[in-house]
């Protein structure tokens, strides 16, 4: 099995759109409330809080709460109009940048994002090669690697290293998630603000900071990750 620690990548990501927003409301939806996608939105809002205790800042999130368990979902993974609705919904309440939490239920949402003068964040995989598109408006992308994953697998089979009945937990630490590259955006994210971004994956790697959100709130992230 392959599991990932989605919540570390999305932390960054959290805190980078919290240091973005003009209008101090970032948004988030999903496809379905499981863990798997929940994880990305515990991760996020926690990355958000800690941007405002850093800063004294009073960024908030629309669409997900850790604490109630309380979101919006669309229900499904294929209907695009009700990503393009969700997203049309969160920006009507004020949100400037937004991710979508569901495949390519997520992608109308960056057209919306053009025409509001927002952002969207792309998730699983850099949506940078998979929505071109879209690259004007793609702020990042949390990532989860798992050709990267795959790899350290057969890489361990092969030293004769690999356990056998275990799970891989992929991290920040291995490679296993990551957040994406700026792309055609990263001249509009500030020097500093990047450079913040980059401390806190180093710090996630080294322990100085040990709660992306799921120690926190482990209903809404998958077993065995903490």
């Amino acid at each position: 099995g392959q599991v990932f620690k989605t919540a570390q990548a999305a932390f960054l990501a959290g805190y980078l759109a919290a240091g973005m927003t003009e209008t101090g409301h970032l948004g988030y939806f999903g496809g379905a409330k499981i863990p798997t996608v929940t994880i990305f939105g515990v991760g996020f809002q926690a990355g958000m809080e800690y941007y405002n205790q850093v800063h004294g800042t009073t960024v908030d999130l629309i669409g997900w709460d850790s604490a109630s368990g309380e979101g919006l979902f669309t229900g499904d993974f294929s209907d695009l109009t009700k990503g393009l609705e969700s997203t049309e919904s969160l920006f009507d309440e004020g949100v400037d940048i937004f991710m979508g939490v569901g495949g390519l239920i997520g992608s109308p949402g960056f057209d919306v994002a053009r025409e509001r003068g927002g952002y969207g964040i792309w998730v699983d995989v850099d949506g940078y090669n998979l929505l071109p598109e879209a690259r004007d408006v793609l702020l990042t992308s949390v990532m989860k690697n798992m050709d990267n994953s795959v790899y350290d697998v057969i890489q361990g089979a092969m030293e004769g290293t690999f356990a056998g009945c275990d799970v891989y937990v992929g991290d920040l630490a291995n490679g296993g998630v990551g957040l994406a590259s700026f792309h055609d955006l990263e001249s509009a994210v500030p020097a500093e603000l990047a450079a913040e971004v980059e401390q806190l994956r180093l710090d996630i790697i080294s322990g100085a900071i040990t709660d992306t959100g799921c120690i926190s709130y482990p209903d809404w992230c998958p077993g065995g990750l903490y």
